[in-house]
Order: structure tokens, then C-alpha cells, then sequence
């Protein structure tokens, strides 16, 4: 077999397009600098583009064995039937040997950059192992399938923040934040793909798609999606009043881009649902993000007194709040 059709084979296994997610990295990054009070540096740029692209390794290996111990299952979905492991035969030996490769990979680069990144990277590796690999495979259970996927979140977010400082962890507030509201984003998801299920013409139950959408309905999902909004938004909040409290006004924005995320799970947009890699494609999304990241940047310029003035101050006086 030629190289070409040997990309042309295994190429689409790693999903590639699917590393955006990583860009939670680049956020851990971003978010020890203001923390930590450090600057962007050599050293830290490189570690930061090296634990990147091991992340996007290890993630392309998790996807190869989630698109071929799958292949059975998603030929009941409308539209991942057209994965190429479903509609192609792959040798369990073929798997493996292109699942060790990227892992391979992955570590060594992981462990170029610190030990403590190095075992990060294994315990994702487990992670995905933990998620797709019978006879444990907990995407097959119910509400624990959502809470565990997102762990790669924070797992991703402390990998950022350690390419600039390794010897401290973010806060746990920033940690759980990013976990719970990871799982806001799987629960849309897994609402977007029971009604699409649903107003499928196929008449096959969800559950032979998988098990654990025998308990999903659209009801329990959205209570789920609701109450990860809320502790989101309070552990945010938690960060913000302890790290830098007049940020704390960026967190209406917050509040808005879950407002609309919600609007297009209910809408059924499921393109931008089904596959949150692609929300950079969504251009109101990307600009209330951006307008909330300027408000957030213009606060700490202007250094404004407004938290202070918001809970202390008995009189309105435009003077308190300078």
C-alpha cells in the first residue's frame, strides 16, 4: 500500500479538526500569566506549543479507538454512519499499531517538556481508554458518560497553565469551572443528538446507537444543562472575587454566551451543537466572546473601583467609583 493511500486510509481516524478543542490550553496559558503575574517568555512559548501539539497527538489516539470500537453503533446515527470506520473494514493489528505510534509520540514530547506534564498526558490517555474500552467503557452510562468526557477539560487546562509555571495549580475554583461548564457542552450535545435521533426516519431505538441514551430525554437533559450553568457561573464568580473582583462584571457575559448556546441547542442547530470544535465557524459567538474578553482587558486598564463601590458604597456617587 502507497503512502498516499495509507493517508488516505488512517488520516481521517485522527480527527484532526477536532484539536481546536485544545484550545483550552492556550486559556490555562493565558490564565497563569494574569494570575501568576508572569510574562510571555521564551521558555514558556515553547513549552506551550510543544504540550499542544502532544495534546493533539493524544487526542487523535483516544479518536482512533473511539472511531473503531464505535463503527458498530454509529452506523445508527443519521450522520456519524459516514465515518470511515464505519463504512470501512479496519484490522484490530492496524489499530493498535497506528494507536501506539501517536501515543508514543505524544509522550515523548510531553516528557521534553516537565514529568508532571508527562504523567497529565497518561492520565488523558486513561481517560479515553476508561471512556470507549469495554468491558469499563462509561460513555455507555448514563449522566456519568457526560461528567467523565468533560474531564479532559481541566486536564487540558492545567496543562496550559503548567507550560508556564509547573510548581503551582491553577485555583480549584478555575479547575471546576472549567470541568463543570466542559459538561454544559457535552449535556447540549447529547440534547442536540436525541432529537436528531428522534426526527431521524430510521425507526431504530436510541439505545442501539448507545445504551445510556435509553435514560436521556429531553427533559432530564436540559435540568442537567441548567444546573451546570449555575455552578459554572458560581465558581466563576468564587474565582473573581478572590483573584480580581471587578472582573467580575465580565461574568454577564459569560451568562449570555450560555444563554446562547442554549438557543441553539432548542433551535436544534445541531452542526454547531453536535460539534463545539467548530464554534470558532459561528461569527456572534466569536464576537460577543472577543467584546467580553475587551471589557475584561479595558476593567484591569482602567483599574475601576466598581466592586467596591457595588457592595459597600450607601449613597450612588460617581466619585466612588474612581
Amino acid at each position: 500500500m502507497n503512502l498516499r493511500r495509507l493517508i488516505h486510509k488512517f488520516f481521517p481516524l485522527l480527527r484532526v479538526d477536532h484539536w481546536t478543542k485544545n484550545i483550552v490550553i492556550i486559556t490555562g496559558y493565558a490564565f497563569a500569566l494574569i494570575v501568576l503575574n508572569k510574562s510571555v517568555s521564551t521558555e514558556n512559548l515553547k513549552d506551550l506549543i510543544v504540550v499542544f501539539i502532544a495534546t493533539s497527538l493524544a487526542s487523535s489516539a483516544n479518536y482512533v479507538i473511539n472511531e473503531y470500537l464505535d463503527r458498530n453503533t454509529d452506523r445508527y446515527h443519521p450522520i456519524k454512519r459516514e465515518r470511515k470506520a464505519v463504512k470501512f473494514h479496519y484490522e484490530l493489528i492496524e489499530i493498535l499499531v497506528l494507536y501506539s505510534i501517536l501515543t508514543t509520540i505524544s509522550l515523548i514530547l510531553a516528557g521534553y517538556t516537565s514529568r508532571i506534564c508527562l504523567i497529565l498526558l497518561i492520565i488523558f490517555l486513561l481517560f479515553g481508554i476508561l471512556y470507549n474500552v469495554p468491558p469499563v467503557r462509561l460513555k455507555d452510562l448514563a449522566i456519568v458518560d457526560i461528567y467523565f468526557e468533560s474531564l479532559n477539560s481541566p486536564v487540558r487546562f492545567i496543562l496550559g497553565w503548567f507550560a508556564v509555571n509547573n510548581l503551582t495549580i491553577p485555583p480549584a475554583s478555575l479547575i471546576l469551572s472549567f470541568w463543570i461548564g466542559g459538561a454544559f457542552l457535552m449535556t447540549a450535545k447529547r440534547i442536540s443528538e436525541v432529537n436528531l435521533l428522534k426526527n431521524a426516519k430510521s425507526t431504530v431505538s436510541l439505545e442501539k446507537y448507545r445504551k445510556s441514551f435509553k435514560y436521556y430525554t429531553e427533559s432530564n437533559l436540559f435540568f442537567v444543562a441548567v444546573l451546570n450553568i449555575g455552578f459554572t457561573v458560581s465558581l466563576l464568580t468564587i474565582f473573581a472575587l478572590k483573584y480580581n473582583p471587578n472582573s467580575i462584571i465580565f461574568l454577564p457575559v459569560v451568562i449570555v454566551l450560555f444563554a446562547f448556546y442554549t438557543m441553539n441547542t432548542i433551535s436544534n442547530k445541531t452542526y454547531i451543537v453536535e460539534n463545539p470544535h467548530y464554534l470558532y465557524k459561528d461569527r456572534l459567538f466569536i464576537g460577543l466572546l472577543i467584546l467580553g474578553l475587551l471589557l475584561y482587558i479595558l476593567l484591569n486598564i482602567l483599574n475601576l473601583n466598581f466592586i467596591n463601590w457595588l457592595l459597600n458604597s450607601s449613597q450612588l456617587s460617581i466619585a466612588n467609583l474612581f
